[in-house]
């Protein structure tokens, strides 16, 4: 394409997007479901495709299962005959946004095998239009993001360590700002927490401006850094900090797990005065379809009707989320640990310490290991 061209194609994107918003919008608010209507033709766009992914983009925080639905639309349109008639690179642009879309979405409830495929496919499609290096390296860093949620820490850092690179060589300043907050998030969750910590207070030092999000995110995982090494007001003061930015963004789920954060301080603290509020996000990552994070939630709540007596709710929840998980269809080794608790919970009143044995399990087992669930005496 010529200069000219290229205007023209992207003045008409900019129209079919125009067009398409309000579409778009009708279809949210019907609430009806979008998995299978029948496709008009005037919706085979690419400007239908872009305003479904800014939605589906958009709504991750509100309701990620819904914002699959718009993501696996906005696929469908954008492998379609009419979508693949644009010029290049339009039409890869298009299908590697629909995946990278799809992959948000189950990384969001998570389902982060799901989420790493289709981003592994999205960078795939990508791949294939070298001008679209940018969006490649993009979808990359997500997919960094979503191995650090499994826990797959090796490979996390050598993906961010690669959009890092990338970042740095097209002078993305902001991208460079969101992988060096998760190589550090890293160094947490591999143990080296005064790394961390310093690498964080770093980047809040040095922060000009480029983005209010992951300015948040460095204060909250600062907050877990402070708490891990014992510094509880130190924590305090940075969630708090984190939950204010989040507040101001409109993010309801990072609201959420910043007061999770702040609910597992004060269940050290103050069982008691924990619970209440460690309910509330549960009935919350519940509502959002975030089984992961409400079971987790769960464990958390179960830790506190132990230490505060009450054995027989503590074993009534571990069964409610060993069921949510069995539904959820969660690996085989979630499934025994909570199994495992579960058991433990019939037959003696001291369990606190099993419990948080359980929690830490869960947590691990959120992704594809192949370490088999050990008995506590096993364990140690």
């Amino acid at each position: 394409m010529n200069k000219e061209e290229l205007f023209a194609v992207m003045e008409q994107i900019a129209e079919e997007r125009e067009a398409a918003r309000p579409i778009v919008r009708e279809l949210v608010e019907s609430g009806a479901s979008v998995d299978d209507i029948e496709i008009p033709e005037g919706w085979r766009t690419a400007g239908m495709v872009m305003e479904l992914c800014e939605f589906a983009y958009n709504h991750l925080e509100i309701d990620p299962l819904r914002s699959l639905s718009f993501s696996l639309l906005s696929l469908v349109l954008g492998t379609d005959p009419s979508t693949r008639g644009y010029p290049e690179p339009i039409p890869v642009y298009l299908e590697g946004r629909a995946w990278k879309e799809i992959g948000h979405s189950h990384r969001f409830m998570g389902a982060y095998d799901t989420a790493i495929q289709a981003q592994n496919v999205a960078e795939t499609v990508l791949a294939t239009a070298g001008v679209l290096i940018h969006e490649q390296m993009l979808t990359r860093f997500a997919q960094a993001g979503t191995l650090f949620r499994a826990e797959r820490f090796a490979l996390a850092r050598e993906s961010n360590a690669a959009a890092i690179e990338c970042f740095r060589e097209l002078g993305d300043s902001v991208g460079l700002l969101k992988s060096e907050v998760l190589d550090a998030s890293i160094d947490i969750n591999e143990g080296y927490f005064d790394v961390a910590r310093e690498k964080f207070e770093k980047i809040l030092g040095n922060y000009g401006g480029e983005d209010l999000y992951t300015l948040g995110i460095a204060y909250s995982n600062l907050a877990i850094c402070n708490r891990i090494s014992g510094r509880k007001s130190a924590a305090v003061m940075a969630a708090e900090h984190a939950r204010e930015i989040f507040v101001e963004l409109d993010m309801p789920s990072e609201v959420s797990r910043t007061d999770w954060g702040l609910a597992t301080i004060l269940l050290e603290e103050d069982p008691r005065k924990a619970l209440p509020l460690l309910e509330r996000l549960r009935a919350d990552f519940l509502n959002r379809h975030m089984a992961s994070a409400a079971g987790e939630i769960g464990l958390c709540i179960v830790d506190g009707l132990i230490a505060t007596g009450r054995s027989v709710a503590a074993l009534r929840l571990t069964e409610k989320v060993l069921a949510e998980f069995a539904e959820a269809k969660f690996d085989n080794n979630t499934m025994s640990a909570l199994a495992y608790l579960r058991d433990l919970l019939q037959t003696t009143g001291d369990v606190r310490g099993a419990v948080r044995e359980a929690r830490s399990r869960v947590e691990k087992y959120r992704s594809e290991h192949q370490e088999l669930f050990l008995s506590l005496d096993e364990a140690n």
